[in-house]
């Protein structure tokens, strides 16, 4: 006999819950992708270590604060390339290829940066940097946008920018631990970002899967396709599809009841 008392109503709901716990922590693993971690580590480095440990440099080996402003300046301006790498992308499908770039480029400028204590390269290291920083970040949206569906778009595009955030509280995390050592903290910063492309190489998407606009405009016509149009008779259908298919409904239910009471008249 089985048992239906409270205990077992008890275990029921328990195991409901837990289930939906399982779930819950299951969902996010659909919209996460093995790069997004790449992107973590740019957080980390481009919004977290370089603000910090950059103007410590600076002030450190130069002792002028007014040099401070003009390479941070040139980081800012490299930040504003952006639709330059946006329209590359797009003409030339070298989002692969800017990815990675803009990682190698900045991994540059990094280990550069200790080795030329002059406001001239600083600033052009600096503008690389940002250059590099742009490129990855306007990809790695477009990654996004072109190669899923739209419904997959926002809970994508908010992890991707998740895990960015994340990796800019690090990042400040570390800056505070190399602020005494500016030039390790600039070389361990450089070495970071080679796992980063390791995790591109891993998982980005390639041009094979790429969603193109057609594939998009297909779903949205299978999906508003009002399918009752195969209840209507074959000799008919031309007078049915003369109409736009936001009518298409209406016509076959006035047709349908046209056809139900012509036998009524034709007795009477």
């Amino acid at each position: 006999m089985a048992n239906t008392g409270p205990n077992s109503t008890d275990r029921h709901s328990l195991h409901q819950r837990i289930q939906r716990l399982r779930d819950t922590l299951r969902e996010p693993r659909r919209w996460i992708s093995p790069w997004f971690a790449a992107y973590a580590l740019l957080g980390a480095i481009s919004s977290g270590v370089l603000p910090i440990l950059l103007p410590l440099m600076i002030v450190g080996l130069t002792h002028r604060l007014s040099w401070v402003a003009y390479v941070m300046g040139g980081y800012n301006l490299g930040l504003l390339t952006s639709p330059l790498w946006g329209s590359i992308a797009d003409q030339r499908h070298a989002h692969r290829a800017l990815f990675f770039g803009g990682f190698l480029v900045l991994m540059g400028a990094l280990a550069a940066m200790p080795f030329l204590p002059e406001i001239l390269p600083w600033t052009a290291l600096s503008f690389l940097a940002g250059a590099g920083t742009t490129a990855v970040a306007t990809v790695a949206t477009l990654f996004v946008v072109e190669f899923n569906p739209q419904d997959e778009w926002e809970p994508r595009i908010g992890w991707l920018q998740t895990f960015n955030g994340g990796g800019q509280v690090a990042g400040l995390l570390l800056a505070g631990i190399f602020g005494s050592d500016f030039r390790v903290g600039l070389y361990c910063s450089a070495a970071a970002l080679l796992p980063a492309l390791w995790l591109g190489a891993r998982g980005l998407p390639v041009a094979a899967k790429r969603h193109t606009r057609m594939t998009e405009i297909g779903t949205r016509m299978r999906h508003d396709m009002d399918w009752r149009l195969l209840c209507i008779p074959a000799h008919d259908a031309g007078t049915v599809f003369q109409f736009p298919l936001g009518d298409v409904s209406r016509k076959s239910r006035k047709f349908r009841h046209a056809k139900s009471v012509q036998p009524h008249s034709k007795r009477s």
